[in-house]
């Protein structure tokens, strides 16, 4: 399997992980009366950034990936380098 494959599948391993920790969390919530820990987004912050990176390896632009940002909402250059360092080898534009 290549890079990009296996960054995709990394993508959808966390989207799972996400949905069930929202689940669970709603879950939590509704046990203690409205208070709960937000556990998922975590993993939610590591999707956006690799989803990042998989888009700009297969050739889209920032602005293509995300048009808009809130103030002080901007993605992580450092962890968007960083995976791009684990995923480059794999740069090659597939349209």
């Amino acid at each position: 399997m290549t890079k990009l494959g296996q960054l995709k599948e990394e993508l959808k391993k966390l989207a799972v992980e996400i949905r069930k920790g929202k689940i669970n969390n709603k879950e939590i919530q509704r046990l203690n009366g409205g208070r709960a820990g937000f556990g998922y987004r975590a993993d939610a912050n590591t999707y956006r950034h690799m989803h990042i990176v998989y888009c700009l390896l297969r050739g889209r632009t920032m602005e293509q990936i995300e048009n808009k940002n809130r103030e002080h909402n901007e993605p992580n250059t450092y962890l968007i380098n960083k995976y791009m360092e684990v995923y480059r080898e794999e740069a090659i534009c597939v349209n």
